[in-house]
């Protein structure tokens, strides 16, 4: 009896190119509106951040500006001629202390020196490289400001921005006190700075960005709607002014909470564009992708499944005339075909994928393991390294006891920021230690002195005094010496010995 032709072949391949096509269709879709949104969502946060950065570098850089300028106060509240001078004031403290160099070297606007009724004993002001006495109404400004002259304690310090004549300006107000950092409070000293355009020019040279500082009290007109969201709950304000800029607000408060100053920087929507670029490109990269892996999925369907399939159910209608081997086929297709040869295959690929796993977990249990080394080891490693970090740091600033009274710490090499905070930390750490009345700092080593060096040997000296001893310098070559005047420093807070020889001769003698 001769077999009737198979046709479901036909039927089969019709199936799969319309549920491969309506497939790819659909996953296209499901792909291009999330990933519009996910992208465009990414990017503009992105963008966000980066303005909030930018923000607070601006703020960062107005702080560090009114830090600076609270520094150079510290030196004249804390002062033993200044805190006679307010008790009683003579010209040769003005004469020899305040002169024009000095508003210049702080980088000041206004001094003022008050006593403890708040009344005026010296004041002085300079703008655009003229100098005048400070203005009647500035006591009145500050008798109304109790927090620029009221003062808890004699380390306190009030720093912020006010509103002078029309005019923004950086304060610092401290307590006058003596040199050892301690009452009564005889008055206050008060510095300030002009927010003019030179101090823009450095606060933009700081950032690395321009920017702008708009008064909050006569902002620009196109900030006049922007500026009404921000408050003290929210100073800041970040939005896009259309698809092509970006603009960022901050309020910053003046000493009695009121808005001083607004922030205002205005940014291309650089990342916002090249995301919408990413997501264009993204897209026709999705479809091309979509379009040629379908063609390539329905070839390597038709080539690899239907053509087997029909060779497959071919073999299975010849193996059927055999009466000990028969097949049984339900349905129309040749899957029904394959579904009855695939069962004698079924035992021996559930025993290949048991061995498979079990291949596998352990393979997964002995990258575990390595890994768990691994992570020992770097663990290890790190602690080593911070040892390491350790021993250095502490054998770069050596401190040798010379006598029961007398340290000596030699210096070699450059010194930084970190070192010099080093140095200043094991040198007042080995005196209150040893009791030390007198400490040797040898610089034989350092070939280089800066500005920087130079005024931490300044402080060094000042911080060893507070303790009640005395800091001798050594090693001060001529090269050095002359550094040294060249920047400008009172050597005569010193005692210097071109030799450590010498130093610790004239220490013993002591």
């Amino acid at each position: 009896m001769a077999s009737t032709p198979f046709t479901g072949t036909r039927s089969l391949r019709r199936q799969i190119t319309i549920v491969l096509a309506t497939s790819l269709v659909i996953l296209v879709i499901v792909l291009i509106f999330p990933l519009r949104i996910l992208l465009l969502q990414s990017f503009a946060a992105l963008e966000t951040s980066s303005m909030q950065t930018d923000l607070d570098r601006v703020a960062n850089a107005l702080q560090a500006e009114q830090n600076r300028i609270d520094t150079a106060l510290v030196s004249w509240s804390t002062w033993d001629d200044t805190y006679a001078f307010i008790e009683a004031p003579e010209a040769d403290y003005i004469s020899n202390n305040v002169g024009d160099d000095v508003f210049a070297s702080y980088k000041l606007n206004l001094m003022a020196f008050l006593n403890q009724q708040q009344a005026l004993v010296y004041g002085r002001m300079a703008d655009a490289g003229r100098f005048s006495d400070l203005a009647p109404e500035f006591l009145p400004f500050v008798q109304q400001m109790p927090q620029l002259t009221t003062f808890s304690d004699p380390n306190q310090r009030n720093l912020g921005i006010v509103r002078f004549q029309e005019r923004i300006v950086l304060i610092a107000a401290r307590p006058i006190i003596n040199s050892q950092a301690q009452g009564p409070i005889r008055g206050t000293v008060i510095f300030g700075r002009y927010l003019d355009q030179q101090l823009l020019d450095a606060l933009a040279a700081t950032t690395l960005f321009p920017f702008r500082l708009e008064d909050a009290v006569k902002p620009p007109i196109d900030l006049s709607g922007p500026i009404q969201q921000l408050n003290a709950t929210n100073p800041r304000l970040i939005s896009p002014i259309d698809e092509h800029a970006l603009r960022g607000l901050q309020q910053i408060d003046d000493l009695q909470a009121k808005p001083a100053l607004i922030v205002n920087i205005v940014r291309p929507r650089t990342i916002y564009n090249h995301g919408q670029h990413a997501l264009q490109f993204v897209l026709i990269l999705t479809a091309a992708v979509t379009a040629v892996g379908g063609l390539i999925l329905y070839f390597l369907l038709n080539r690899v499944v239907i053509s087997r399939v029909l060779k497959l159910s071919n073999e299975i209608k010849h193996v059927a005339n055999n009466l000990h081997e028969r097949v049984a086929v339900v349905g129309n297709d040749e899957v029904a075909g394959l579904a009855a040869s695939i069962n004698q295959t079924l035992a021996v690929l559930e025993q290949s994928q048991q061995a498979t796993t079990a291949a596998e977990t352990e393979r997964n249990q002995f990258q575990a393991t390595i890994l768990a080394s691994q992570a020992k080891q770097l663990a290890l490693q790190d602690q080593l390294i911070q040892a390491q970090d350790v021993v250095i740091a502490e054998q770069a600033t050596p401190l040798i006891p010379f006598s029961d009274d007398m340290l000596v710490m030699p210096l070699v090499g450059a010194i930084d920021q970190a070192r010099a905070s080093q140095i200043l930390r094991s040198l007042l750490q080995g005196i209150e230690q040893q009791r030390a009345r007198i400490a040797l700092v040898d610089i034989t080593g350092v070939a280089q002195i800066d500005g920087f060096t130079a005024a931490m040997l300044l402080k060094a000296a000042n911080a060893v005094r507070l303790l009640g001893a005395q800091l001798v310098l050594t090693g001060l070559s001529p090269e050095i010496a002359q550094s040294l005047v060249a920047f400008g420093q009172q050597l005569d807070q010193l005692t210097t010995f071109s030799t450590l020889q010498a130093g610790i001769a004239w220490s013993i003698r002591r």
